[in-house]
């Protein structure tokens, strides 16, 4: 008679050594899958009772962005560039360039119509622009970037304004001119 379990393995591997055990558990829990369970905040410390309120604290991102300016301002101003003998930083240098072009600009005119020209100091509002352009070549002269970058953004905010204002100007007296 032949046995019906030959050639089967029989609890040895097939290098003759025996298997290790399986662990014991039950059936079904190995089929289970895992359940969520949702994560637990910390706990919130409670004020003692009669304990005026607190707002909870919140990040302070006026900080944070005046960090990142004035991060940003070191960066620039950390490369040097030595001119006769005299050491330079970066941004010095773009602060004095722009400087130099403000000036200019202020004094060609920056509108032509009808063989009339204005420029800004015609408007009033060049003297506004030379004297913050001074302003800000003084604070870079001292080191004080920062305050120079925010002058240099509400001098930027100013010569918008200009731009489309003259846009407007303009456009209003062409239509008075093709009415009559």
């Amino acid at each position: 008679m032949t046995d019906p379990n030959a050639g089967f393995p029989t609890g040895n591997n097939s290098y003759g050594a025996p298997q290790p055990a399986q662990p014991a558990s039950d059936a079904n829990a190995a089929y289970q899958q895992p359940q969520y369970t949702a994560p637990v905040p910390p706990a919130q410390p409670v004020p003692p009772a009669g304990a005026p309120y607190q707002a909870p604290a919140t990040p302070d991102y006026a900080a944070n962005i005046q960090n990142s300016v004035a991060g940003f301002a070191q960066n620039l101003g950390g490369k040097n560039v030595t001119v006769g003998g005299q050491s330079f930083d970066f941004i010095s240098i773009i602060t004095y360039v722009a400087g130099v072009l403000a000036i200019i600009a202020c004094i060609v005119p920056f509108v032509s119509a009808f063989g009339y020209s204005a420029s800004l100091f015609q408007g009033g509002d060049g003297w506004i622009v030379l004297v913050a352009v001074l302003a800000i070549a003084a604070l870079t002269f001292f080191k004080k970037h920062l305050p120079a970058m925010i002058i240099s953004a509400l001098v930027l905010v100013l010569s918008i304004f200009e731009m489309v204002y003259s846009k407007i100007k303009i456009n209003s007296s062409l239509d008075e001119f093709g009415s009559n």
